[in-house]
């Protein structure tokens, strides 16, 4: 399956509505996790729960939401310099089943409105985390980022 972009200027964003995405194959492994534990501070937790009840190469619903920003950004953007986007939030997120470090994953999903919010726009992603080999997803989740333009006043 080839990957499939949603991407536009700033002037024809409103036509990305329902336009669909795919993204490339990834695979998380121990060392980012690893890494993820440091920069979210979850390997000094005072009260860390007992890591041999899960399974070994067991990837947390957490790590899962992080790779959220890398995947549907490389297929679904806005085609100009001065535009970013800003995490606005997660709405019905359901893990659905587990991924492990030896599971290939992707994002499939629709941009399903487009709002306007102060000088910007807010962005509903409807998306699907794809484990390779597999039926039932990893994760589904509604995602809100606002887009805007750099104001360079």
């Amino acid at each position: 399956m080839q990957t499939i972009v949603a991407a536009g200027t700033w002037e024809n964003k409103d036509a990305l509505v329902g336009q669909e995405f795919v993204s490339d194959w990834i695979q998380i492994d121990e060392a980012r996790i690893q890494q993820f534990e440091q920069a979210s501070f979850a390997n000094e937790l005072p009260h860390a729960l007992n890591e041999e009840l899960y399974p070994q190469g067991l990837i947390e619903g957490f790590h899962l939401l992080s790779v959220l920003d890398y995947l549907v950004n490389t297929v679904s953007y806005i085609q100009d310099p001065d535009w970013s986007g800003w995490n606005y939030g997660l709405d019905k997120v359901r893990f659905v089943s587990p991924v492990s470090t030896s599971d290939a994953i992707r994002v499939r999903g629709a941009i399903e409105s487009i709002s306007p919010r102060g000088d910007g726009v807010v962005v509903l992603y409807k998306c699907t985390l794809e484990v390779h080999g597999r039926d039932k997803p990893g994760m589904v989740a509604e995602w809100k980022v606002l887009w805007s333009l750099v104001d360079e006043s």
